[in-house]
């Protein structure tokens, strides 16, 4: 899983990323192999304004195709990148969870031909 990270219009430290990197693996760890690669960027909308303008855009690249993106925004940096996290983490395992349904259901609508309509049972019962 390649992680790229993107800072726009914010002078936050090394700790931000280093912060990004954990929530993603504690959030997206179990579905690790099928990600391919997570791109973040970081957006201060009002500049030094202030205000609930603190955005978070994620974009999972899946294997072996597919992306999911998501996008937050909340007063607070940190609580947008928990949430962004946190909701990439549900959309990928929503996106997986129906993939298997799908698999399921083709495996279980297969029609077994009852023994007695067999033509080798209808040969013996004859």
């Amino acid at each position: 899983m390649r992680l790229d990270i993107r800072i726009q219009k914010v002078d936050l430290p090394k700790e931000l990323e280093r912060y990004i990197a954990r929530r993603l693996r504690f959030c997206l760890g179990r579905f690790e192999v099928r990600i391919r690669s997570i791109t973040v960027r970081i957006f201060d909308i009002n500049g030094p304004r202030g205000g609930a303008d603190k955005r978070c855009r994620m974009a999972l690249r899946l294997i072996p195709s597919g992306v999911i993106l998501v996008e937050e925004v909340h007063a607070d940096l940190f609580a947008a990148i928990d949430r962004s996290a946190e909701r990439a983490g549900q959309a990928l395992a929503r996106k997986l969870h129906r993939a298997r349904d799908l698999r399921t259901q083709r495996e279980s609508v297969r029609i077994v031909p009852e023994p007695s309509e067999h033509p080798a049972e209808r040969r013996r019962a004859a």
